[in-house]
């Protein structure tokens, strides 16, 4: 970690760590100590969903914001994830929490107890064109004097759904996007791209 942020001291870069749920309670706890030095943004998945004990102890213990609920499904799941102060990000998926409007519920809940809201997205160009409707739709984070802007989770690996599946693909430009304008998502499905990858 060290040394990827002198590396890229010059760059104004904010660093997150995604665990994606690989250690137990006890291993995580080891690394979230190594990493408090670093000023990270979020600590993300440290341990397996399921374990809602086990991110409370963590978020107990560190210093480091913790992140969690892309495999939170429902309201209702992630209002236990607050109420037993699992986490410090929210972070519903708009393909599997019901939506932007499920989304829309979920980040109102947050707010009511002071918790940043950040969508995970990781699929297809719709997938991310909903998700950046929904982050313009955020308010101010926990109404601070020191609010931070959500962030966009843009995936940029090789996947024809995501670089080929728009007329008008989503651009990044110096870390941003920009909202589409058009009804709906503001985008054009390319139905040649469907076409081409569909099981008859």
């Amino acid at each position: 970690m060290e040394s990827i942020q002198k590396t890229l001291s010059n760059k104004n870069c904010t660093f997150m760590i995604d665990i994606n749920h690989a250690y137990g309670v006890t291993e995580a706890l080891e690394l979230g100590y190594a990493l408090e030095d670093f000023n990270l943004r979020w600590y993300e998945e440290p341990v397996v969903p399921e374990n809602i004990q086990g991110y409370a102890y963590l978020r107990n213990k560190l210093k480091i914001p913790i992140a969690g609920g892309e495999n939170e499904h429902t309201l209702y799941g992630f209002k236990d994830l607050f109420k037993l102060g699992c986490i410090d990000i929210a972070q519903p998926d708009i393909g599997s929490c019901g939506g932007i409007t499920g989304a829309k519920h979920i980040s109102i809940l947050a707010q009511s107890f002071g918790i940043e809201v950040n969508p995970h997205v990781w699929g297809s160009a719709v997938a991310q064109s909903a998700s950046i409707h929904f982050i313009a739709s955020l308010p101010a984070t926990n109404h601070s004097l020191f609010t931070r802007q959500p962030i966009l989770e843009y995936d940029q690996s090789d996947h024809p759904f995501r670089q080929k599946l728009l007329k008008n693909p989503i651009k990044m430009n110096k870390g941003y996007v920009i909202v589409q304008e058009s009804p709906g998502l503001g985008i054009e499905v390319n139905k040649e791209i469907i076409n081409k990858y569909k099981i008859n």
